[in-house]
């Protein structure tokens, strides 16, 4: 049996505040227990975290497990069918991301088909060093999507008076982006040669880009 973070066996009206429940085998479980109040609820693990913030009432005989809540790489998960009383607004942390432009898409019938998720339910709150905050008004499974960018040189090192080559590598894991535009800043000791596709006019470190669609990779 699932080890729980917190187990209310034959209690009622207890109130819970502020808790954080640290990656346990099964999140809450609850036997012939009553009126049982939770407020702001963390559920954590190494890929980030859900945090319920209203105060919700769990009833009667019921699990919360990883199966109906859970949190992986790039993915917060919570089935809102048989949790309706966490069918709720919630702060959610995805940690260890890549994106150096996230959005926030959402899959609303939880069959891996992802769109964008419109301001009314999504606000992106912060993204910085890899781990991005964003709150939702309801359930179900939300990820992100955006831009990585990774820059690949050659030779390294590279002598002084040699040439170095470099490519910058875009790849758009979810979602699609319009207008867009790269600006790349070169280092003081390197003097530019020559770029493919040709930078914008009058410029030797603006690219653009155009519409970029879900899996387009696209190289400068």
């Amino acid at each position: 049996a699932s080890t729980y973070g917190i187990n209310i066996y034959c209690a009622n009206r207890s109130y819970f505040a502020n808790n954080t429940l640290m990656n346990p085998g099964g999140w809450i479980s609850t036997t012939w227990a009553y009126d049982n109040n939770f407020t702001n609820t963390t559920f954590w693990m190494p890929s980030g975290s859900i945090t319920i913030l209203p105060m919700v009432t769990v009833n009667d005989t019921d699990t919360i497990t990883k199966a109906k809540l859970n949190i992986r790489y790039n993915s917060a998960f919570l089935n809102s069918t048989k949790l309706p009383y966490l069918n709720t607004s919630a702060l959610i942390t995805l940690s260890n991301t890549n994106l150096q432009v996230p959005r926030v898409i959402v899959d609303y019938e939880d069959d891996s088909s992802y769109a964008d998720c419109p301001a009314s339910i999504c606000t992106l709150l912060s993204a910085s060093g890899g781990t991005v905050l964003f709150d939702v008004t309801q359930f179900t499974s939300y990820s992100l999507g955006g831009i990585s960018l990774e820059k690949r040189d050659s030779p390294d090192p590279v002598n002084i008076s040699s040439y170095l080559n470099y490519t910058i590598i875009i790849n758009v894991t979810a979602g699609n982006l319009s207008n867009v535009t790269l600006t790349d800043t070169y280092p003081e000791q390197v003097i530019y040669q020559s770029a493919q596709p040709d930078p914008l006019p009058d410029t030797n470190n603006t690219f653009i880009l155009g519409n970029l669609s879900t899996g387009a990779i696209v190289r400068v």
